[in-house]
């Protein structure tokens, strides 16, 4: 007999986990930052934008609409969010303390993993019936999967589709960032030097 409390979506303990989601990394960076800590490991960028589109485009979706039937404190509930929210958290204790931040070719490079990721995780779905990364069937709980198409093979190109607006989404705020400072430094350099 299971006695195990049933996962309620945006109850007290899921709000919790994304609230420590949201503040860990940056309480963390501060540590690090007031003792002067150096960070333990050399870190690539590459890894690093691999980790950002699907840390954060894949993890964050699974974070907030979780396939999960099991609440707190069973370990199943624990186990699912210390995964998950670990990447989110690591992956922004990185930009904070490390600089990281994607690129324009970042999205090819991780768009190119992705195709790859797919194509492995599509045949070792197939031959295992077991339904990784949701691409031999919808995930059971709502997701934003849940508005894409009954059809499997529409289901699968329309998912290609909304990883890769989740990619541009991620990447929006970069963007604007790099379009603003242009803009500024451009309208600083047309002023010319100031007396």
């Amino acid at each position: 007999m299971n006695d195990a409390p049933e996962f309620q979506p945006y109850g007290l303990p899921h709000l919790t986990v994304i609230l420590l989601t949201i503040v860990l990394p940056f309480v963390l960076a501060g540590i690090v930052r007031r003792t002067k800590s150096q960070p333990m490991w050399t870190g690539s960028q590459r890894w690093f934008e691999v980790a950002y589109f699907w840390g954060i485009g894949g993890t964050l979706q699974a974070v907030l609409t979780p396939n999960l039937r099991f609440g707190f404190p069973d370990w199943r509930f624990i186990s699912f969010f210390t995964s998950h929210c670990g990447i989110i958290v690591g992956v922004v204790f990185l930009m904070l303390t490390r600089g990281y931040r994607p690129y324009p070719i970042s999205i090819v490079r991780v768009w190119l993993w992705s195709e790859f990721y797919f194509v492995v995780t599509f045949v070792v779905d197939g031959l295992t019936g077991f339904n990784y990364g949701f691409l031999l069937h919808k995930p059971e709980a709502f997701s934003i999967l849940s508005f894409l198409s009954d059809s499997r093979p529409l289901y699968l190109l329309q998912m290609h589709g909304v990883a890769l607006l989740f990619f541009l989404v991620l990447y929006a705020p970069f963007a604007i960032f790099d379009f603003a400072r242009r803009k500024l430094r451009w309208n600083t350099a047309k002023r010319g030097p100031t007396l």
